[in-house]
């Protein structure tokens, strides 16, 4: 196969009602990937997240958000101990103190930002929302990556995105910040749950482990 026919077209998803800025990115690769402004400089880079590790054993993991290669914020992947965050030019404090999970549920994740509290809340499809928490508005929404097929039978890839309303962009980067992390959270148990399947069904566990849908070619 060339590389030409390896090619797949892109087009951007539409954005909700009443959103001011798009944020389009380029993988939906959440721990690795780099992000647009929609409709400015078309196609420069305007924020990266970046996942690194040091040590022989990838150990010290840290999650990088940077925007026009300034650091935004630094998070610390910690197995016994919390998970540390560093916003620019701040103190590390652990990620639990500014990102609030409910102990039971997913779903809504918190964060308080000028005396606001803001709640990230599921919607179908495993698209997120924000909203004030005392408010009933979504006020920014993120929606993950999917594909679809043209008349033709050609695959068309339309990727992720984050749309904030005019009255959200004044936080845009706590919101960015928290949309990624609340985003990784949810994909990160979404995996541990297929494993659980697969250990439990020997059929399912065989094909997770040899990558063979045991029923022909993919």
């Amino acid at each position: 196969m060339t590389s030409q026919q390896t090619l797949v077209a892109t087009i951007a998803q539409d954005a909700p009602s009443g959103a001011s800025v798009i944020l389009d990115f380029k993988r939906d690769v959440i721990t690795s990937t780099t992000i647009t402004v929609r409709g400015q400089l078309e196609g420069v880079i305007r924020y990266k997240v970046e996942t690194t590790t040091s040590g022989l054993i990838g150990i010290n993991i840290k999650l990088i958000i940077s925007e026009n290669d300034r650091v935004l914020a630094t998070i610390r992947r910690r197995d016994m101990l919390p998970d540390q965050l560093t916003f620019s030019g701040g103190s590390s404090m652990s990620l639990s103190k500014w990102l609030k999970w409910p102990k039971i549920s997913a779903f809504p994740v918190t964060f308080e930002e000028f005396g606001q509290c803001y709640a990230w809340k599921r919607l179908d499809n495993d698209r997120i929302a924000l909203y004030k928490e005392s408010g009933s508005d979504e006020i920014a929404w993120y929606n993950p990556s999917y594909q679809t097929y043209d008349n033709s039978g050609e695959r068309i890839m339309c990727p992720a995105f984050l749309a904030l309303k005019a009255e959200a962009d004044a936080i845009r980067t706590k919101i960015l910040i928290s949309c990624i992390l609340v985003v990784q959270r949810m994909r990160a148990k979404q995996r541990a749950r297929n494993s659980v399947k697969y250990s439990t069904t020997p059929t399912l566990g065989l094909m997770a482990l040899t990558g063979s849908n045991l029923g022909g070619s993919f």
